[in-house]
């Protein structure tokens, strides 16, 4: 999945718009443009926590996938400025969703490690008598192991 923005820069004043002097090009030093990444900075982690809370939850997902209309950036960045909250030092407006939150499942753990490929490559050979992906050796993995735990515990 990728993550995209979009920033508009308005001013009655050109000189206040961060463009090179071709106005062709974005002037990187000025502190309107720093603001402005700083600001990019801080959007991306929203939007990368927001996908992080519902890694593993495709099922939970779909009612607002179907739901989803296409949109068009050029025409939703309009958002922020009728509903955007106004930034005192610019001048400019901010505009921060609010988006949807999986339920809290505290019956579920999510298990994650690395090992080196060679060993990967070897345990799924030995489950599968082919290549699979980490997902499924590791799922395989634990399956085994849980009905081996069960058993003994029966013993």
């Amino acid at each position: 999945m990728a993550i995209g923005g979009l920033i508009s820069f308005h001013s009655n004043d050109a000189d206040n718009l961060p463009v090179s002097t071709t106005k062709t090009g974005i002037e990187m030093e000025s502190e309107i443009y720093d603001h402005a990444l700083s600001i990019c900075a801080d959007a991306i982690k929203t939007f990368t926590s927001f996908t992080n809370k519902w890694k593993g939850r495709i099922r939970d997902t779909t009612q607002y996938f179907e739901k989803a209309k296409r949109k068009d950036a050029y025409l939703d960045v309009r958002i922020a400025g009728s509903k955007g909250r106004r930034m005192p030092r610019t001048g400019g407006r901010r505009y921060k969703p609010q988006l949807p939150t999986p339920k809290a499942d505290t019956s579920m753990r999510r298990i994650s490690y690395a090992r080196p490929i060679k060993e990967l490559e070897a345990v799924s050979d030995y489950l599968f008598n082919e290549q699979r992906a980490a997902s499924e050796v590791g799922e395989e993995c634990f399956v085994k192991l849980l009905a081996e735990a069960k058993t003994d515990r029966l013993k």
